[in-house]
């Protein structure tokens, strides 16, 4: 496709989408595009190579090319991209507000994130080099089995391969929690019963039997939700909770007296 044919695109067409192989060259995306597609993106991205106007894209990568400065538009809200080269500061808009890193694996240092990113994903990641906003409301990093150093306030979904003892001090300050993960590293001490969450709702996806042991969950609990976990002693859950919803039965011993319903499906 040549450039001459965008002449004729109308000027309400706000999304552009490419086909595998497609080589974009300046200029080529007319300045009304908002949301740009590229299926196979194997080129470098010079600076002024996308139009300022564009607040959505995604680009399958070629990581041979390093993303540098000035790249990316400025206006830049939600990025979807398949890279595994460092990122460095300041490559990363401060407009943008979700990510979503493919096959990204490196080192993720102090500022590379933008400080008002609210949604992070990063299915790869496991890097001993973690550095997050405190501005993010959702967390996936599906593949991560380190640890956590300070706290995410604002969080309210997390999914990560290993729940160990760090987790509690991510989660030190938040009230209303979703949380995905598979495997449990109990033995590490885990547990959220000093956090300030008052609803939580947990999955678990691993494949063996995973029974809660005694104060893994919050002392400030009141509604909870769990899929995959198993509550088989009365110590478990704590006198306070009111609700509960459970993937498996729960004996009725195992419940406070505080529990007004509990399902099970």
């Amino acid at each position: 496709m040549h450039y001459n044919l965008y002449c004729s695109l109308p000027q309400s067409l706000e999304l552009l989408s490419f086909n595998k192989g497609q080589v974009i060259s300046k200029g080529m995306i007319p300045s009304n595009i908002k949301i740009l597609r590229h299926s196979y993106f194997n080129q470098q991205l010079d600076s002024g190579l996308l139009p300022n106007s564009l607040t959505e894209i995604s680009l399958d990568w070629v990581s041979k090319y390093q993303l540098e400065l000035g790249c990316l538009p400025g206006k830049l809200k939600v990025l979807y991209l398949q890279y595994n080269q460092e990122l460095q500061q300041g490559v990363l808009p401060q407009s943008l507000e979700s990510l979503s890193l493919y096959d990204y694996n490196q080192p993720l240092k102090p500022n590379v994130l933008p400080s008002n990113l609210k949604s992070f994903t990063c299915d790869n990641f496991n890097n001993n080099q973690l550095s997050l906003p405190s501005s993010l409301t959702i967390l996936n990093i599906s593949s991560y089995t380190g640890t956590f150093v300070y706290p995410l306030p604002n969080l309210c979904s997390l999914e990560i391969h290993t729940m160990n003892q760090s987790i509690s001090t991510l989660l030190s300050t938040v009230r209303n929690i979703k949380l995905y993960c598979y495997q449990f590293n109990f033995d590490d001490d885990l547990t959220l019963y000093d956090t300030s969450i008052e609803r939580l709702n947990i999955s678990y996806y691993g494949s063996d039997t995973t029974i809660a042991p005694p104060k893994f969950f919050p002392l400030s609990l009141r509604h909870l939700e769990i899929n995959g976990l198993y509550i088989v002693s009365p110590d478990v859950i704590n006198d306070g909770c009111i609700s509960i919803k459970s993937s498996s039965d729960i004996d009725k011993a195992c419940l406070p007296q505080s529990v007004i319903t509990c399902t099970t499906r």
